[in-house]
């Protein structure tokens, strides 16, 4: 069996309310552990269920302010959690992409019913025989740690990154999200692969962290102490750093690898082409 070791920290930091929230589906969990912004939790009366689903985990950052991110991120890593591990697929991609489409859909619901203008980023990973299945929405990043140095995986979805801005984008901040669970109906999920090799990391962190650590520290911290010591590190490095924004990172060491019996073909499903007319900033 393959061994994954997941060490996390999720702060307020200089706000009066955390709205980052966290899950991390581990089958060394006895209970299920709750913490204010935190869901830890195994699935005891389905050992098997991990060697076909893999090891889940989630980082969500809610937007829409105090209550609304808070409901938000707590929902959407809640639910993303329980529809990955109930999906009938066994193709890893699939299911994730099915259970992050259905979260979004839940979450517009929620948004619909309440009013509000909640909603959520959502970055998620499943740790499966030598390989890493990796998802992301919003800005909250995906970082592969290998050998002292950090590679980031995801793109964050701001107006910063679109190729061509229209005309009513012209003003607006290049940090301003163009996608996020629970605002439009379709998210156009994508999912890629990447390999994974024993002692590599994998971190998940919110922009709290993200954009306050320069990649070369990433690396260097999240590598060169235990897991736990590591992600203590980046959130004191943050703060060092003046983060204005909650905090909150998942690392996930990989301690043992259990080759695959079979070849395993790397696939990458890709979302359609965005087009800039069909963005909208939600921040």
């Amino acid at each position: 069996m393959n061994k994954f070791t997941a060490a996390y920290c999720t702060t307020r930091g200089v706000r009066k309310h955390n709205e980052d929230m966290y899950t991390i589906v581990q089958p060394l969990a006895t209970k299920p552990v709750d913490r204010e912004r935190g869901w830890i939790y195994a699935k005891p009366d389905n050992p098997q269920l991990y060697a076909v689903k893999g090891y889940l985990a989630i980082v969500c950052d809610g937007i829409g302010g105090a209550d609304n991110g808070e409901v938000a991120s707590k929902c959407a890593a809640q639910d993303l959690s329980q529809r990955y591990y109930h999906d009938p697929s066994k193709d890893i991609a699939t299911s994730l992409t099915r259970a992050i489409e259905a979260t979004n859909s839940y979450l517009n619901r929620l948004r619909r019913q309440s009013h509000s203008k909640m909603g959520t980023t959502l970055t998620c990973v499943v740790l499966h025989e030598n390989t890493l299945y990796y998802a992301g929405i919003g800005d909250s990043r995906i970082y592969l740690i290998r050998d002292g140095a950090a590679h980031q995986l995801t793109e964050d979805d701001n107006v910063g990154n679109l190729t061509k801005r229209p005309q009513y984008l012209k003003n607006t901040s290049p940090t301003a999200l163009t996608k996020c669970i629970g605002k439009k109906q379709n998210i156009n999920a994508a999912v890629f692969t990447t390999d994974l090799r024993v002692h590599d990391r994998v971190l998940l962190c919110t922009d709290g962290l993200s954009n306050y650590v320069a990649l070369r520290h990433l690396g260097t911290l999240a590598s060169q102490q235990t897991p736990q010591q590591s992600v203590n590190s980046l959130v004191d490095c943050a703060y060092d750093a003046h983060s204005t924004d909650n905090i909150t990172a998942v690392l996930i060491d990989v301690a043992k690898i259990v080759a695959p019996r079979l070849p395993r073909r790397h696939f990458r499903i890709s979302s359609p082409l965005q087009h800039a007319e069909d963005t909208l900033p939600y921040n």
